[in-house]
């Protein structure tokens, strides 16, 4: 809460499906990055740590329910470890904006808090930004 965001960059998370999760399903879940024309070079490690409600599962060709890969040029995380999804992303002059994305599974309903997702440099700790914490139903 006391960081300063950056203000050379931005990340959002969405969650599809919308609103209250059901039992049976599994949620897709993106974070859009978007770097300014004044970031430093070098890695940016991108952090999501789902609530206790949500696990990461592994990639698959496919979305359930036989729908196609909505975020088909998405970056997929390089470390899926116990509730910590994470990726190392680098903008450089071709490259300014990225689709991050993974699937989670339900494990218990219940209302959880999601808290942010960050984005930080591996160069200067000082470079950080995160999403706006959420709050989740699975019925």
């Amino acid at each position: 809460a006391s960081a300063t965001p950056d203000p050379d960059v931005s990340i959002e998370r969405s969650v599809a499906p919308a609103g209250d999760l059901p039992e049976d399903r599994v949620a897709r879940v993106t974070l859009t990055v978007r770097f300014g024309p004044k970031t430093p070079a070098g890695c940016y490690e991108v952090t999501d740590r789902l609530p206790s409600g949500l696990a990461p599962i592994a990639r698959t060709a496919r979305w359930p329910e036989g729908e196609p890969d909505a975020a088909s040029d998405a970056i997929y995380p390089y470390l899926v470890e116990g509730q910590r999804v994470a990726w190392c992303i680098a903008p450089d002059s071709k490259r300014r904006d990225f689709r991050l994305a993974y699937s989670a599974r339900v494990v218990s309903p219940g209302t959880y808090r999601w808290e942010p997702a960050t984005i930080q440099s591996t160069i200067g700790a000082e470079r950080l930004t995160a999403t706006p914490p959420l709050t989740i139903t699975i019925r």
